[in-house]
């Protein structure tokens, strides 16, 4: 069934009830038209580690938003979405919304060319909704709102919605980690890269978190031929990962690298005598004002 405009769903509305106050007709809230414009998530949610470690998790898989387009206008029509292909920008959330208190959030703001990143249910960019007077679009404006959405914002400024005009969108191809850094300055978080995965170690022990790229034809995650993952923890016996893509199995997985951790879905555990089968080919350590690397 088509639903109405909103104007005029809200016309119908004080036709139809006797006496209504102008009070009771305020405009909605910011966190009410997300509710109009998005199911709620049943997926984000913090995960406790084995180690007690707590870390955010999103899934650029979420049926939340996982139709998404994530492009901007172009001439030959492609149609990604967010689901198959933001893995970046939702290991890159993650890293943010576990380093960073809720209320800096809004620090993303300030590096962006409009005045809060917009979404809908159509699109992270700007070239579906636009064309759909039912697709309610949502400014991400409020620390609450980038919290529960902030992987669409950053997927959003990877599309070129940032002060610089910088595409980190690839054509083809998914994101490219020069992201990282100027989102993470944006936050005040340092960045370091290392080829392989020691470093993630290292930053772990440091109290920052790890995304690691693995690439390659023997990488064992379910998508393309480069995934990236978040490092959240480690102990002696696995190395734990938050894997964006929220699957049920890894069929390319035939070396049994990958474990899934019971009662928590998106959490791996990886044996460490079985890292080495991840295919990291670098590791992009964060680390907050909190944390230090061992040569500080």
């Amino acid at each position: 069934m088509r639903r109405l405009p909103i104007a005029l769903g809200l016309c119908l509305l004080l036709a139809l009830s006797p006496a209504v106050s102008p009070a009771v007709a305020e405009a909605a809230t910011p966190a009410q038209a997300a509710s109009a414009a998005f199911e709620p998530s049943q997926v984000r949610r913090l995960v406790t580690l084995p180690t007690g470690a707590q870390v955010q998790y999103y899934a650029q898989n979420d049926p939340v938003w996982s139709l998404a387009r994530y492009e901007v206008r172009n001439g030959d029509h492609r149609r990604r979405t967010f689901g198959l292909t933001g893995c970046n920008p939702t290991a890159l959330a993650m890293v943010i919304a576990t380093l960073v208190p809720q209320a800096e959030l809004t620090r993303l703001l300030d590096g962006l060319n409009e005045p809060a990143p917009v979404v809908c249910r159509g699109t992270v960019g700007d070239i579906y909704c636009e064309f759909d007077d039912e697709d309610v679009r949502i400014a991400l404006d409020t620390p609450q709102l980038l919290h529960d959405f902030l992987p669409l914002a950053l997927g959003r400024y990877a599309l070129g919605f940032n002060a610089q005009g910088e595409r980190y969108r690839l054509t083809p191809g998914g994101t490219t980690y020069r992201m990282f850094e100027p989102v993470a300055a944006l936050y005040g978080l340092k960045v370091e890269s290392a080829q392989g995965a020691d470093a993630a170690f290292d930053a772990l022990d440091a109290g920052g978190l790890a995304i690691l790229l693995c690439a390659g034809s023997t990488q064992p995650f379910s998508g393309g031929d480069g995934h990236y993952v978040v490092a959240a923890g480690y102990d002696a016996d696995f190395l734990y990962l938050l894997d964006p893509q929220l699957v049920e199995d890894y069929p390319r997985d035939n070396r049994g690298a990958l474990q899934q951790a019971p009662g928590e879905p998106g959490l791996l555990r990886v044996p460490r005598e079985l890292v080495w089968r991840l295919s990291v080919t670098y590791s992009f350590c964060f680390f907050s004002q909190d944390s230090h690397t061992s040569g500080q």
